[in-house]
């Protein structure tokens, strides 16, 4: 490894927790403008692609960490008071087990573990398509932390496909939670994802929840657009609403920097994770730019430029 690229994989490690980001997605973290927020503007539906997971509860996270143990926040996720934990766990099943399994936030009144059909089959496991909670025949599944471990006789599950809509855009589209809509994705792996269940809430952004395998075979990394199709057959956005303009795409955008010490830096995980639409990139007066990831602003066509309008990049 060169020398810059060891200082810069250094730098990413030391600056990922000081990043505003959403980190749902398996294959994906946005950093500055989140990806979902800008299909939204175009009243699409954006796509998360969640990995393998954990919800908890309060006693079984003691059992695993400690008496004192609490949530530690690592990310948000993009529906808001949802967050992704520092803490991880192993699951073990009659065939193997998968280190590093991250547990979701905030803490629940059950602990489940959420899988792709993948992550089972390496496990030794068949778990069934449930919703979240819904652990009756869920499969049995081993939890180790570092500081015990717990076995659920009912605690695996593969999540069903389903989409988070609030309850003003449910009621406006005529959708009730007993309804299933069905998802068109276009592009080169172009399919239709059937029996998607609604979530409806009214503190939720509108977001399809597929799991990595569901992502895979329809080669979606999260952020991008999908149309739905409605139980009456109707198309989602409706054409006039995809003609209508919203507040204007962004293009020039300002690097978020939350509490920290030092000189804020960026770094070339926050130039790749910009939109493409986004040209300008506004900085603190006194800030770090990495080489790499002035090389591929450079490469995008993306100027750096501080406050005072002073051009870096």
């Amino acid at each position: 490894m060169r020398e810059a690229e060891l200082v810069e994989l250094i730098t990413e490690r030391v600056l990922e927790e000081l990043c505003t980001s959403c980190g749902f997605c398996a294959t994906r973290t946005c950093a500055t403008v989140r990806a979902c927020d800008l299909v939204a503007q175009r009243h699409k539906v954006p796509v998360g692609v969640s990995a393998r997971h954990i919800h908890i509860t309060p006693e079984h996270l003691k059992l695993l960490f400690g008496e004192e143990a609490q949530l530690t926040h690592y990310v948000d996720l993009y529906q808001p008071g949802n967050f992704a934990a520092k803490e991880t766990v192993t699951i073990v099943g009659p065939k193997g087990a998968i280190e590093r399994v991250r547990i979701l936030g905030p803490l629940r009144d059950y602990t489940q573990v959420e899988l792709a059909r993948t992550d089972a089959i390496r496990l030794g496991l068949d778990p069934p398509v449930r919703d979240s909670g819904d652990l009756d025949d869920a499969a049995p599944i081993t939890i180790v932390g570092p500081n015990g471990s717990i076995y659920l006789e009912h605690g695996a599950i593969i999540p069903a496909r389903h989409i988070h809509i609030p309850i003003e855009d449910a009621e406006r589209l005529g959708l009730t939670p007993q309804d299933l809509v069905s998802v068109r994705v276009f592009g080169d792996r172009g399919l239709t994802f059937e029996n998607v269940k609604l979530k409806i809430d009214q503190n939720v952004l509108l977001q399809l929840h597929l799991d990595t395998d569901e992502g895979n075979a329809a080669g979606l990394r999260g952020g991008e657009a999908v149309e739905m199709i409605l139980p009456d057959g109707t198309e989602y956005p409706f054409p006039e609403e995809v003609e209508e303009e919203r507040k204007p795409i962004p293009t020039a955008v300002e690097l978020e920097v939350e509490d920290q010490r030092g000189k804020p830096v960026v770094t070339v995980s926050v130039i790749e994770s910009l939109s493409p639409q986004v040209s300008e990139l506004l900085v603190p007066n006194s800030v770090i730019i990495t080489p790499l990831a002035k090389d591929v602003a450079r490469e995008r066509g993306i100027q750096i430029v501080t406050r005072e309008g002073r051009r870096l990049v």
